[in-house]
């Protein structure tokens, strides 16, 4: 059987993931054809090598082909970036997850394995927490080409999303990908885990199980402030490495009030929240998909990344506010949530 496999922007690899998912095999070859790709963005390279891993697994009988023109200008920059070799080790074409060196523009597709970010924590006697910041700084460093306020909000919203998979997935890999292109003044992230997904976890916890109907709703929630698996009657972070729930309420508002968009799919469904220019608002869309495990899309647009600690001060004091008012929720974000850390480099 062969496969088409789409332009990958991440509408058409939340689509591909669900096709995939749903497609009925038994035994063969599925041959997957990429020669009609063009477009090979970060979030979507995680999001379709992902699915593909997972059909392998699900389907062991089943043999997986690659057809890709090797020197297409396209085809030789996901090679670079490891996204044919993500798929299976088998595949000769390209460079291996994390073997490509990276630039000052661009992370190839790389898995950060969380066990070993585990045993350096042991070995160096500090929180995992701070591995992940450390990391995470790097990271932030490469794509923001000496913009100290770019790799200050980078470095942010991929710790906060990094040490979310880290303490909530069950995960054994964090999977990120993502790339600066400064001729359009735009930085896209696309972070990964294949681990139990948002839903299960937040229905670990008790007060949230009656809350929860479905995959949206268990994505509608985890984005408000205060919600965390962590979450019990009374509790407020005392340290700075403390989970708070505010992580994924203040990665989404950020990156939107920096004229970009924020994207959260696990499960059977997605949340997409992007900042139109058009009508000077956000935009919030519901996506179909089936994927395991938590994806996260974020951009940012660099042209007000000058004002990054303003906005990042006022959706700490208004999610504190509107976490007051829930119910269910931690009432008050870690110094970590809030930023408040840069003493510690």
């Amino acid at each position: 059987m062969r496969v088409y496999v789409p332009e990958l922007n991440y509408i058409n690899a939340l689509d591909f993931s669900k096709q995939l998912f749903e497609l009925k095999v038994r035994d063969g070859v599925l041959l997957m054809d990429f020669n009609r790709m063009r477009n090979y963005d970060p979030f979507s390279m995680l999001v379709v090598s992902s699915a593909l891993r997972e059909f392998g697994k699900v389907n062991p009988k089943i043999k997986k082909r690659i057809d890709v023109n090797e020197s297409n200008t396209n085809a030789q920059y996901a090679g670079h970036m490891g996204f044919f070799k993500s798929i299976s080790n088998r595949v000769s074409v390209g460079k291996k997850p994390g073997e490509a060196r990276g630039s000052s523009n661009y992370i190839p597709i790389t898995p950060i394995n969380l066990e070993g970010l585990r045993e350096e924590s042991v070995n160096e006697n500090i929180y995992i927490t701070q591995i992940i910041e450390n990391k995470s700084k790097k990271l932030g460093q490469i794509l923001a080409q000496g913009n100290k306020d770019l790799e200050y909000a980078l470095t942010f919203i991929i710790r906060e999303i990094m040490r979310n998979i880290e303490e909530h997935s069950e995960a054994d890999t964090i999977w990120i990908c993502a790339q600066h292109w400064p001729r359009y003044q735009l930085v896209e992230i696309g972070i990964l885990d294949e681990g139990q997904g948002v839903m299960k976890s937040l229905k670990k916890n008790v007060h949230y199980r009656n809350l929860i109907k479905d995959d949206y709703t268990a994505l509608e929630l985890a984005l408000k402030p205060g919600v965390s698996k962590a979450f019990r009657i009374y509790n407020m972070p005392d340290g700075i490495w403390d989970n708070s729930g505010f992580g994924l309420y203040m990665a989404s508002n950020i990156c939107t009030a920096l004229q970009g968009s924020f994207l959260i799919s696990s499960g059977n469904s997605c949340i997409c929240n992007r900042y139109d220019r058009d009508i000077n608002d956000i935009v919030c869309n519901r996506i179909d998909t089936r994927m395991n495990g938590t994806a996260i899309r974020m951009t940012i647009s660099t042209e007000k990344i000058q004002e990054y600690e303003a906005i990042q001060k006022l959706f700490v004091k208004q999610g504190e506010e509107l976490a007051k008012k829930m119910k269910k929720s931690i009432k008050q974000a870690s110094k970590s949530s809030k930023g408040l850390i840069d003493y510690l480099d």
